[in-house]
């Protein structure tokens, strides 16, 4: 469904896995075609990974993650340059272990707070670059924070990590407004 028109989806509570690439939208296709609307998943859902650039470059408006308690990555660039506004919650599913690069990069229309207590892993760089985060809680975080994984996060004023941080990739906070770290 790659490259589709689609207004809106329903994902059946059965789906285990979104595969990568499978509603990216390609911004340079003529004629344009992109999945709109909102992302549905059915409650009960036994999905427990969204696959790298699943809804890249979409514009779709949101996804509710809050029904997803098996969840437990979001691959690369799975949700990136999207026009989401929305996750269904602040507060993501415990179950999640991985946020992929770029996940949140250029979600310039995501204006929430991201909440995670799972024990959870950032993979990759750039995972909430130029999105509009307002604050960022990982109290179980490990590892480490890649390069510009807050960078142009301009309505970011607040982060809150763990002491297990084993450290920060270059110009990991350039360009933000973080107040609170």
């Amino acid at each position: 469904l790659r490259n589709q028109t689609i207004n809106g989806l329903t994902i059946p509570k059965t789906v285990k896995t979104i595969a990568g690439w499978s509603f990216q939208s390609n911004s340079n296709s003529t004629p344009k075609k992109y999945l709109t609307g909102d992302v549905v998943i059915e409650e009960g859902s036994e999905l427990t990974s969204i696959g790298d650039q699943a809804f890249q470059n979409s514009l779709i408006t949101s996804i509710n993650l809050n029904v997803c308690t098996k969840l437990e990555s979001l691959g690369g660039l799975s949700l990136a340059s999207s026009t989401l506004t929305t996750l269904g919650t602040e507060v993501l599913p415990e179950t999640l272990t991985y946020l992929g690069g770029g996940v949140f990069n250029g979600c310039a229309n995501l204006a929430q707070d991201i909440i995670c207590y799972g024990k959870l892993s950032l993979g990759g760089t750039e995972n909430f670059k130029k999105s509009a985060i307002t604050r960022v809680i990982l109290p179980n975080i490990y590892g480490y924070v890649g390069d510009r994984a807050f960078e142009s996060t301009t309505n970011l004023t607040e982060v809150i990590l763990n002491s297990s941080i084993t450290g920060f990739g270059k110009n990991c906070f350039s360009s933000s407004n973080i107040e609170k770290l």
